[in-house]
């Protein structure tokens, strides 16, 4: 949905935010301020989102795209993330389900199992 009188349609139907010059005694609409803070949420959300994918790609040793346990906890210890072992297990379960192996999809739910 176009953004009203705060953006141009870009690429793919994509908004992008047009600059405009606000004085000190000229308030931003609420609509664009939402804009601009769900744009910068979604910009971190996303580099995480790369951060875990690469850290699990350096740590899935035998490269079968999945982690097992050793592998995880291994991955946990080159974090600065300070989890008891048996914390760090419960975890593994939590996310990896039946297979007792963790894909990348599980694995991305760190993102919002770890606050």
């Amino acid at each position: 949905e176009p953004r009203p009188e705060g953006g141009e349609e870009g690429e793919e139907g994509a908004v992008e935010p047009v600059a405009r010059e606000v004085g000190d005694d000229d308030p931003v609409p609420l609509d664009e301020m939402c804009w601009v803070v769900m744009d910068a949420w979604f910009e971190q959300f996303d580099a995480c989102k790369m951060q875990l994918k690469k850290l699990f790609q350096e740590n899935d040793v035998d490269h079968d795209e999945v982690l097992e346990i050793t592998e995880f906890i291994a991955l946990l210890k080159t974090t600065p993330m300070r989890i008891r072992q048996h914390d760090a297990i419960n975890m593994f379960h939590e996310l990896a389900g039946p297979d007792d192996t963790m894909d990348e999809d599980e694995f991305s739910e760190l993102l919002t199992f770890y606050k």
